[in-house]
């Protein structure tokens, strides 16, 4: 009867031990997960400051719109640069007795705005908005 006893009691170290390497690989499964994503994050938010610098450096005239490819560290990434006039004159007001008064700013007419898009293969993306020099 002993024998059997400590065969049960082998068992039922077996399952907890099965049990706990099983907990552990799915922790560690979702710790590798989001390692990967944050990676992924990283990297395309190399790529967009490095355009966003590219563009900041140039007069407005000689931006392109357009998608282009771009690789970093062996991965392809898709560059979407888009350019848009905003008209900033008329969002800025105030009203100091409750009558509301529109500030007069005659440089923020017409600013261009340049729109970055990174997407990599998956398509994720991460996008922001520049204004260059006017």
């Amino acid at each position: 009867m002993r024998k059997g006893s400590l065969l049960v009691e082998a068992l039922i170290a077996l399952v907890i031990i099965m049990f706990s390497v099983g907990i552990a690989m799915v922790s560690s499964y979702n710790l590798l997960k989001k390692s990967y994503e944050n990676q992924a994050l990283v990297e395309l938010s190399d790529v967009l400051l490095n355009e966003c610098e590219k563009i900041l450096t140039m007069n407005v005239l000689q931006i392109a719109s357009g998608t282009r490819k771009v690789i970093y560290h062996g991965k392809e990434f898709t560059v979407n640069v888009t350019k848009t006039i905003a008209n900033y004159s008329s969002k800025f007001t105030m009203s100091p007795d409750g009558e509301p008064v529109t500030l007069n700013f005659s440089g923020l007419s017409n600013i261009v705005v340049v729109v970055v898009r990174v997407t990599d293969s998956k398509g994720r993306y991460v996008e922001t908005k520049v204004v260059p020099k006017q």
